[in-house]
């Protein structure tokens, strides 16, 4: 499946969650327009800025678990289809948990995982450089949705991915302090960052640069 169809199945199985009829706001974070455009206009056609607004405020000033369950399918097209959208796949996947996704239905949650499955196998085919920060971002988001992360680290260390490897390592390498801590996000997840920083360190002695 390829990732357009991954993201049509998304909406497909996300059809029938309720739109909100309002959304509880702080209008420090957003403002009354822009909430209302989220209110009104369908869910495919909201535009990326306010969208992007939105889900930098989810939880904290901006809504709660309902409303991320009707958005996020927006979301995630946006952030697998625009490399220049932000939030990161570290705050719309690890916003899931706070969702609590593990509730939704198990159509739902198969979809989520599959498209962005689709999304990884992309990126790790046609990665550069660069592309290791996705990369991470991915991994990152899937370990802080409760997820593990085992298998996309197993999918890394294909034959067929070297230089993909190659790059993340050392991309992940230097954002990893002396001590072992990864920086960002990963501090809300310990245990998967010292399992990261665990299977860095033996891709580094198995592949020195």
């Amino acid at each position: 499946m390829s990732v357009t169809r991954s993201i049509e199945r998304l909406y497909e199985v996300f059809s029938n969650v309720p739109k909100p009829k309002e959304i509880d706001y702080c209008p420090c974070c957003m403002t009354g327009e822009e909430i209302e455009i989220l209110l009104s206009l369908p869910l495919k056609a909201l535009p990326e800025d306010v969208v992007g607004n939105y889900c930098g405020c989810a939880f904290h000033t901006v809504g709660g678990a309902a409303e991320y369950h009707y958005f996020f399918p927006r979301l995630l097209e946006l952030r697998l289809t625009d490399l220049g959208f932000w939030p990161d796949y570290e705050i719309i996947l690890g916003n899931l948990k706070l969702a609590s996704w593990r509730e939704w239905p198990h159509e739902q949650r198969d979809a989520v995982i599959s498209v962005v499955n689709e999304c990884f196998e992309v990126l790790l085919k046609d990665a550069n450089e660069f592309d290791s920060f996705e990369i991470e971002g991915i991994i990152c988001g899937v370990a802080r949705s409760g997820l593990a992360i085992d298998g996309y680290l197993q999918k890394l260390e294909s034959s067929q991915y070297n230089d993909t490897l190659r790059y993340f390592v050392a991309h992940a390498l230097d954002v990893t302090s002396d001590d072992g801590f990864l920086e960002g996000f990963w501090g809300d997840v310990p245990a998967a960052a010292k399992e990261l920083v665990a299977w860095l360190n033996k891709q580094s002695a198995a592949h020195p640069s």
